[in-house]
This record gives structure tokens, sequence and C-alpha cells, in this order.
């Protein structure tokens, strides 16, 4: 079919005020990807300057994300059931203190649900964010 144009208008914002947010946590990891994670931790060892330190932030991870503290076996039975969401940084607003406001290590979200986190990314932020 056709249709007519029923005239031209200028779209403003609802909120012309609004700042994006400095940071928001998005789904980011699968449970494989949180396991490799851990592994390329470790890795760091080989290199002279950092020994022990993938070790130590290994050993971290692994309490956190495997031995059942609060997640067990970094949730690799989960895999394709949800993911584990992460801290990002605006990066028009990477020198704010406010970004550094998201400084939960990655949690566990399952598929279809919405996050109980005042700074998990929504549809309204994604919109908010895409019109600045």
């Amino acid at each position: 079919g056709s249709s007519e144009p029923t005239g031209t208008g200028t779209l403003t914002p609802e909120n012309s005020n609004w700042t994006p947010p400095a940071c928001w946590y998005e789904p980011a990891f699968s449970p494989k990807q949180i396991e490799k994670t851990v592994k390329l931790w470790r890795g760091i060892d080989g290199l002279f300057f950092l020994r022990g330190v993938g070790d130590l932030i290994g050993d971290s991870l692994d309490a956190y994300y495997k031995d059942g503290e609060p997640y067990k076996n970094y949730n690799l039975d989960k895999q394709g059931e949800g993911m584990f969401w992460a801290a990002v940084k605006n990066p028009n607003r990477k020198d704010d203190p406010e970004a550094n406001s998201c400084n939960k290590q990655p949690f566990w979200v399952d598929e279809g649900d919405v996050p109980e986190e005042p700074l998990a990314v929504t549809p309204q932020i994604l919109a908010e964010y895409a019109y600045d």
C-alpha cells in the first residue's frame, strides 16, 4: 500500500539532562569462558617479573568460581543456561570516579532472568545510551 506523510516535526528527548551511566553490568562470560580466564591468569606465572601472581589470582578465582564459594566448577553444568555478568566502564566516562562504582566480580544470571542489581544494563539504559 501507500501512505501519505502527515507532516513533519521534531523529535525531542523526554529528559534532555540524561547522562549515560559511568559503568554497568552486562552479560560477559559463559561458564567455559570463566574457566578459560582462570587458566589464562595462571599462565602469567611463566613471566619472570610476575612469578607467583598468576597462582595467587588463580587460587582466588578458583575459590570463587570453582570450589563452591559461591559457584561450583565454574557453573559448567549450566553452560547455555545463563551467563556471568561483568562490569563495563563507559568509555566516555572512564576517568569519572563513578566509573569505579561497578566493583563486583562477575556474577551468574540465569537466561531470561533480570539481575537484582541496580547497575545492570536494561533495555532503557541501552536506548538512552544509544540516544546519547
